[in-house]
This record gives structure tokens, sequence and C-alpha cells, in this order.
């Protein structure tokens, strides 16, 4: 409901497989958004993003701090403003709050404030598009959000034409965009 700007990677991933799966899944947002809602997204690379850009859209970023400029910058941002969020990713290790996986085969999937914004307002999308696949093109009523506000995908699961990989740990992030430990 709001303009976006896809943010593409501008060289690769830590690993391989991070590359190979950014980029197959950016791709494979591109196409459905051609197909499902009769338009071209908006694209640009990580240095052609401006101030306006930043205040204006969100930026749905593709791939992780060393294939995307935005990226590294926005999770040094993150990392500054919100200490407690524990969120970091390298080829070592991805962490989110309390969860901790290898970062080689482990992709955070996720919506938040962007810190970049001067404004505040502005949000930011990590690795992820419309979230319902192809299983769900039967009705349209079955096209609606599959994920809450982060998930973390075991990409090693070959995407299917319901998810992206496997979701390894997903919620909602607090009122204040706080991660909530979930109820057991």
């Amino acid at each position: 409901m709001h303009p976006f700007i896809v943010v593409l990677p501008e060289g690769d991933s830590a690993s391989p497989e991070i590359t190979a799966w950014v980029n197959a899944e950016s791709q494979h947002f591109l196409t459905r958004w051609r197909s499902l809602m009769r338009g071209d997204a908006r694209v640009k690379k990580a240095a052609e993003i401006t101030d306006e850009d930043r205040r204006k859209n969100t930026l749905v970023l593709w791939g992780d701090a060393r294939s995307n400029r935005l990226v590294a910058d926005i999770l040094a941002a993150e990392q500054a403003r919100t200490p407690a969020l524990r969120l970091g990713w390298s080829k070592g290790e991805l962490t989110l709050g309390t969860h901790t996986l290898p970062g080689a085969t482990h992709v955070p999937v996720l919506t938040r404030p962007n810190p970049l914004d001067p404004s505040g307002e502005g949000m930011y999308i990590l690795n992820s598009g419309l979230t319902f696949r192809e299983s769900h093109d039967r009705t349209n009523s079955l096209q609606n959000p599959k994920l809450p506000d982060w998930a973390l995908l075991d990409i090693t699961q070959s995407p299917s034409a319901e998810a992206a990989g496997k979701v390894v740990a997903a919620d909602f992030f607090g009122q204040g965009w706080e991660f909530v430990e979930a109820k057991k």
C-alpha cells in the first residue's frame, strides 16, 4: 500500500548458496509481480538510491551486507539503534533476537522501519516480496501474506510452489518493533 523500490545486489554474497538464492528469489519476485499485478516494479542498485528514495519509498532490499551496500548500512544502523534486536548476518552466523543459525545457508526475511530514513517514516523489507506463491494462485482468496514480520529461512531446502525455503523460525515484532520472545 506504499510506493516501493526493489534494490538488487551489486555483487556476490558472502556464500555462493546465498548468492544463488538471492538471484533466483529476487527474479522470482519481479516475474510474479509483473504477472499478478500487471506492472513492472521499480528496480535500482544500492548506489542509485537517493535520500528522497528513502523518504518516499519502502526499500525492498535483496542480498546480504557483502552484496548490497544498503543492507550493510541498515544492519549497522540496526545494531547501533537497537542492540537488543541482535540482528546480524555474516557468512558464519545469522542472528536475530535469541536465534543463531549458520549464515551461509540461512536468510533473514523481514520488514522494519528504515533506520536510514531521516523522517522516521520509511520502511525496509529484506529478502522478500510476495510471500504467497504459485500454489496459492487457485483463487485470490489465498493470495495474502504467508509470513509475519520476520522469518528465518533455511535455503538448503529448495524453494517450492509454497515457500522460498524452510521456515526455521518466524514471528511478529512488538509494538515498538522490538524482538519479542515467542511464548511457549
